[in-house]
Order: structure tokens, then sequence, then C-alpha cells
């Protein structure tokens, strides 16, 4: 029996978050940098130096959003 589309989909999303979220966490380890999340703004801190990054508009793409940032950061 197929499965609905729909659980399809929610599995296919929630590996791709965690695809974008390892790949935030190897560029913040190169750049010595981390983020802290506060609600929905996201701050990233290099150097003792805290920033705002972003505030998150979707929980559910959370990572991709927080990704595409870092991404055009470094």
């Amino acid at each position: 029996m197929k499965e609905r589309q729909s659980v399809i989909h929610a599995n296919y999303t929630k590996t791709r978050e965690e695809w974008y979220k390892k790949e935030c966490d190897e560029i913040l380890f190169r750049t010595r940098s981390y983020i802290t999340i506060e609600g929905q703004e996201v701050m990233i801190t290099t150097d003792s130096l805290k920033k705002y990054l972003l505030t998150i508009d979707n929980p559910k793409t959370s990572w991709f959003q927080i990704w595409l940032k870092v991404r055009d950061e470094r």
C-alpha cells in the first residue's frame, strides 16, 4: 500500500532541515561562531560580538532560513 503524500512530504522536510542544521554547524565551526535562538530571533556571536541575524518567519523551515543567512555571512 502506498504511503500518504503528506507523510512522505513531512519526512522529507524533517530530513532536509536536519541537513541544513548540520551545514550551519559546519560553517559556524569553521568561523568560530555560534548562534543563539531567543524566541523567533536568531543572533550570531563571533569573538564576543553578538549580532542580530534574522527573525524566523516559519518555524518548519527555521534551519533553512538560518543556513541562508549564515552562508551569506561567511
